[in-house]
């Protein structure tokens, strides 16, 4: 998890996934020693994969894979991406299983609506090093951070906001074959609803929230196949507009994270219950791993 103190530095902190769902105590949270948690600057969790994650120092730009059980860390080398004055960084991390490899997409997103050409840099850990791959397909991408899933990474894409409602699609990166695809989605409806991208059960989901403030929850049980999309409940009148959905439980609960308000929804009554973890105030980020002894580079790690 993300915390953003009232002095203006950001930390990492960690608590136990399986602890929050189960138990009815209020839970506390570990501070992570992490690589650059003496910097005056904040950070942003691109992603974790099989207990190695991914992090990038907004400021700098400096992006470091960190493995939070060893405490091994790896420093990237600079990407060289040529960004325009009113870009923002947008980044996604996954594995590359056919080759064996880790890697990090960074994508310089600047201004020039939908048909604005945005760089697209790979980093390969096996050659530590960046390469350029093609241009980012048009439109403007709505999150930050890629979904990694079947090893392909996935960005909600606008492509069209002149009429009274967005025109979405979900473009896919194949970390394998560095090639971009669309993942067609379930039908909504005639509403123009505000989608959200997530990973619910192995599975891609899209949370598709109303005029209403009702926030339908799909998942996609086949990837790749659109019939196999599935709505699995609503939840009614969400009074808070920004979430980020962390994971569902085998009971149907729902771990989601509202503004800086962590909160389970239970989809068999319909009831949402607020949760306090201690030392995690404010909490702006949150971000599942798993715990291994995956390196972040076997020849080239530091202790933090």
């Amino acid at each position: 998890m993300n915390t953003h103190p009232s002095h203006n530095v950001t930390g990492l902190k960690t608590c136990s996934l399986r602890s929050v769902l189960e138990s009815q105590q209020w839970e506390s949270a570990v501070d992570l020693d992490y690589p650059f948690n003496d910097l005056d600057q904040s950070v942003v969790v691109v992603g974790s994969c099989n207990g190695l994650m991914c992090v990038a120092a907004t400021l700098t730009g400096t992006i470091y894979l960190f493995n939070p059980s060893t405490r091994k860390s790896k420093r990237l080398p600079d990407s060289g991406i040529k960004r325009p004055r009113d870009s923002r960084d947008l980044y996604g991390f996954g594995f590359d299983e056919s080759n064996d490899d880790y890697k990090v997409v960074l994508i310089s997103h600047g201004g020039g609506g939908v048909s604005a050409k945005r760089n697209v840099m790979v980093y390969t850990l096996r050659t530590d090093s960046w390469r350029q791959i093609g241009g980012f397909p048009g439109g403007v991408p709505c999150n930050v951070l890629g979904n990694f899933l079947n090893g392909s990474l996935l960005w909600l894409v606008c492509v069209d906001n002149s009429g009274p409602g967005y025109s979405y699609v979900i473009v896919s990166l194949d970390l394998e074959k560095e090639t971009y695809g669309e993942v067609l989605q379930p039908n909504y409806g005639k509403a123009h609803p505000d989608l959200e991208l997530c990973v619910l059960e192995r599975c891609l989901g899209v949370l598709c929230t109303s005029p209403k403030n009702h926030i339908d929850v799909w998942i996609m049980k086949e990837y790749g196949k659109i019939d196999s999309w599935t709505k699995l409940f609503t939840i009614q009148d969400v009074a808070r507009p920004y979430f980020q959905t962390l994971c569902i439980s085998k009971k149907g609960e729902l771990l989601i994270l509202f503004g800086q308000h962590l909160s389970i929804y239970s989809s068999k009554n319909g009831t949402c219950r607020n949760l306090v973890i201690h030392n995690a105030n404010n909490c702006e980020q949150m971000c599942t791993y798993v715990e291994s002894l995956v390196s972040p580079d076997a020849d080239n790690v530091v202790e933090t």
